[in-house]
């Protein structure tokens, strides 16, 4: 379809346009939702700009409000702020849209400028049918040709470990 900006498409629209082309790519409906979601939040809170005049100023204040400022309406969890995993999904949404929207109306990606917001997996976090993984370093054992896990610090409670070799000089 590839459209120069008209000048009046605003975003309510092109987020329709852009879901329908996510469906269409066979995108899950749970993650046609969830982009949905985070992106009608934006819309709330910036407003129905035209598409072409949204700039990175615009997402990387957005961002910020939500970091520091907004309140989520949970049940159950009071007034904690939002995870830095749903700010990195929120993120994601943003930049999913304006890719689509760079390539559907040949306009300048205001992604391009806006860093993404970085959250920490712990080790411990993840599970698969009620078991913990850890990925563990390994160091070579010296003329042995085999692996030792590195020394950990504070070692987590037993866990299955998937093992990565890293060879000296981190490589």
């Amino acid at each position: 379809m590839n459209q120069k900006p008209s000048g009046s498409l605003v975003l309510s629209k092109a987020v329709t346009g852009f879901s329908s082309f996510k469906s269409a790519q066979g995108l899950s409906d749970r993650t046609i939702d969830s982009y949905q979601r985070h992106l009608q939040k934006w819309l709330e809170y910036q407003g129905d700009l035209a598409v072409h005049r949204v700039t990175s100023t615009h997402i990387t204040t957005y961002l910020d409000w939500l970091r520091a400022e907004y309140i989520p309406q949970r049940f159950g969890k009071g007034d904690e702020p939002l995870s830095p995993k749903i700010l990195r999904n929120i993120w994601v949404a943003l930049s999913a849209f304006f890719t689509w929207a760079t390539k559907e109306f040949q306009i300048p990606n205001p992604m391009a400028n806006v860093p993404a917001p970085r959250f920490v997996v712990h080790a411990a976090a993840s599970t698969q049918q009620g078991h913990r993984y850890l990925t563990v370093p390994l160091t070579p054992l010296a003329g042995q040709g085999g692996w030792l896990p590195q020394a950990m610090k504070n070692p987590l409670p037993p866990v299955i470990a998937s093992v990565t070799k890293q060879s000296p000089g981190g490589r």
